[in-house]
């Protein structure tokens, strides 16, 4: 299925890393004026957004280049690696939770046939 354009993924930004670390690898990544530009942290814990459950840190932020009405990102072309590679991040669609992905999201079919299809071959 893949994007069904729900805008999920961009209402509310997380990144599992602690703050200090997150801004460690701000400082040498080509992302980070577009970063520093558009998102702003949201202090809190917001775990219980969608993540069942989580012993990492979760980061929150928002971003200002969403637009919420349309669900859609008004600087697509030059959005950061991270929204890019939404929600795979250079794995497969099988070694996704289906958690780390909100329950409207269409990539959560791929995630799902994913693993079924991993299933399949495992039990042969």
């Amino acid at each position: 299925m893949s994007c069904n354009r729900c805008g999920n993924c961009c209402r509310m930004l997380f990144i599992t890393l602690e703050f200090a670390e997150f801004m460690r690898i701000m400082k040498r990544n080509s992302d980070a004026e577009f970063i520093r530009e558009h998102w702003t942290i949201v202090v809190g814990d917001s775990r219980h957004l969608w993540f069942e459950s989580s012993e990492s840190p979760i980061l929150h932020f928002t971003c200002s280049a969403f637009d919420g009405e349309s669900g859609l990102c008004s600087a697509y072309a030059d959005r950061p690696l991270v929204c890019r590679d939404y929600p795979f991040y250079g794995k497969s669609a099988g070694s996704i939770a289906e958690n780390a992905v909100p329950m409207q999201c269409g990539y959560r079919d791929d995630i799902q046939e994913a693993k079924e299809n991993r299933e399949k071959v495992l039990v042969g």
